[in-house]
């Protein structure tokens, strides 16, 4: 996380930085890569919770520099694979949620920013390759009442 916030202050400009009224947006403090978005439950559903206790840990990678594009402002990211995440994410759409994206694209956002202000940094190594793979063995459900950490499996080891 560190690594992010040094790596992001160095190559973003103040200037470039999109922030909101409500300061939301801006530069991310609190790196993350999201399983599942819009969570309608204030608490993880215990069909979640028994979920993770089955799922034993996986590996991630976290990629080179990458972009959302919009209109209002882009989202620098870093890409993210990782296969049991992506099996995470699909068993996690049974709970409610509001998530409309009709594609998942696994991420770690690094700032949002300007339009057209970052794209030279697109294809940009943050992370290098000796720390790009992580072990995920716990996951944080953050809801309006605060966040809560789930555990995957115990005693496993972890798959791809």
């Amino acid at each position: 996380s560190k690594m992010l916030w040094t790596w992001t202050s160095a190559k973003v400009k103040d200037k470039d930085v999109y922030t909101d009224e409500d300061g939301r947006l801006g530069r991310e403090k609190d790196s993350h890569v999201t399983v599942k978005w819009g969570f309608t439950s204030t608490t993880p559903p215990h069909g979640m919770r028994k979920l993770c206790q089955e799922t034993p840990p996986f590996v991630i990678h976290l990629g080179p520099v990458s972009l959302f594009k919009g209109d209002e402002y882009d989202v620098l990211k870093l890409s993210v694979v990782g296969a049991g995440l992506n099996r995470l994410h699909d068993a996690f759409g049974q709970f409610d949620n509001e998530d409309q994206h009709k594609t998942y694209s696994a991420h770690v956002t690094l700032s949002y920013v300007k339009p057209g202000s970052c794209d030279h940094l697109v294809g940009d190594t943050v992370v290098p390759p000796e720390f790009s793979l992580i072990v995920v063995d716990q996951l944080r459900y953050k809801a309006s009442g605060g966040a809560v950490q789930l555990k995957l499996k115990s005693g496993s080891k972890s798959s791809k």
